[in-house]
């Protein structure tokens, strides 16, 4: 399940049309009230305020270790799913931690969006633990879909632990400025007239891959969520707003992934993104462009040719990537329209 997969006319319509009219507000995820060093042990990150998030990891032998990768995953979902791209990634020669960020699979309170600067203290805390698990290996972020938002956010704040890199897959770029006026307003009260609405994200959800075998399993498996409470939606979608604010701030090489087939992050979105980044004019960002990729690459049927190129950007980042499948990032990402006739 993935935010921008949702209808958004019909999903957030629906509530006000059923006459949900009593005021109240969203629900956040707060801090809980320890305070603790954070600390990484063999099945979790024990986070600044004690909360206990589930880690996941595919580790290689530390003799074939080239790099570590910390993961990100996308919206409603959890750590576990890297469980495709994870093993995958370590034959490779790249180790692999993934989190069950707040409000997801196992972690605290699932189903409840957290604060924003909760996210942002997780995700610095487990790269920085780590980097003191693997002293002297480079250490990359990879954030898929709002997992892509996070990341940029919180990897290019001053302060952050430094990174040799971040990887983007179809980065989550549905954020409240690029929602129209008519959603803004629906979703804004919907969000604040019945924030306990559970929406089925499933019935509502585009096709995001080719393979199959991982939509079911996704769909079976307990951990990820698709009775979605509206005010998580709305927080979501306020959070993606950081990943634009946060261009400007990126200043590390960069390797950036969608593909033709995603239905979820409009390809109009991408091509203004990484606009923005070719107008920065500075080195070190790649951008590939996968034509059977949908919105999961990592776990497509073709993730392999994903997952060759992730490889090869970590281990020579200025080759060409093994796909052939490179672009500048100032091309055209939109197929062109039909010639007229």
């Amino acid at each position: 399940m993935t935010i921008g997969a949702i209808n958004w006319r019909m999903a957030l319509m629906a509530p006000l049309l059923a006459g949900l009219l009593a005021a109240c507000s969203p629900s956040w995820q707060g801090r809980m009230p320890a305070e603790t060093t954070p600390v990484l042990d063999d099945t979790a990150l024990t986070a600044r305020d004690g909360a206990r998030l589930p880690v996941h990891r595919w580790l290689t032998d530390a003799a074939d270790q080239k790099a570590v990768i910390v993961a990100i995953h996308g919206f409603a979902q959890y750590g576990g799913v890297f469980r495709y791209p994870g093993p995958a990634l370590a034959e490779r020669g790249i180790s692999v931690y993934a989190v069950d960020l707040r409000g997801n699979g196992a972690a605290p309170e699932m189903g409840v969006w957290p604060e924003h600067e909760l996210l942002i203290e997780d995700a610095q805390a487990l790269v920085a633990e780590v980097q003191k698990a693997h002293p002297g290996t480079p250490v990359y972020v990879l954030g898929y879909s709002m997992g892509a938002a996070l990341t940029l956010d919180a990897m290019t704040r001053p302060g952050s632990p430094p990174v040799n890199g971040l990887i983007l897959t179809a980065p989550g770029l549905r954020s409240w400025q690029t929602l129209s006026p008519l959603e803004r307003s629906a979703f804004w009260l919907a969000a604040h007239t019945a924030p306990w609405k559970e929406l089925d994200s499933w019935a509502l959800t585009p096709v995001v891959t080719d393979n199959q075998a991982f939509m079911t399993e996704n769909m079976e498996d307990p951990l990820v969520q698709g009775d979605i409470r509206i005010d998580v939606f709305y927080g979501v979608v306020r959070f993606m707003d950081r990943a634009w604010s946060s261009l400007d701030r990126l200043n590390m090489p960069t390797l950036i992934l969608y593909g033709d087939k995603d239905l979820v992050i409009p390809c109009d979105l991408v091509e203004r993104f990484n606009t923005e980044l070719a107008a920065q004019e500075r080195p070190g960002r790649v951008y590939a462009q996968y034509p059977n990729g949908y919105h999961l690459l990592l776990w497509d049927m073709e993730a392999d040719k994903v997952l060759d190129d992730i490889a090869s950007w970590i281990e020579t980042p200025d080759a060409p990537l093994p796909s052939g499948l490179g672009r500048r990032l100032d091309a055209p990402v939109c197929p062109a329209p039909p010639a007229a006739s």
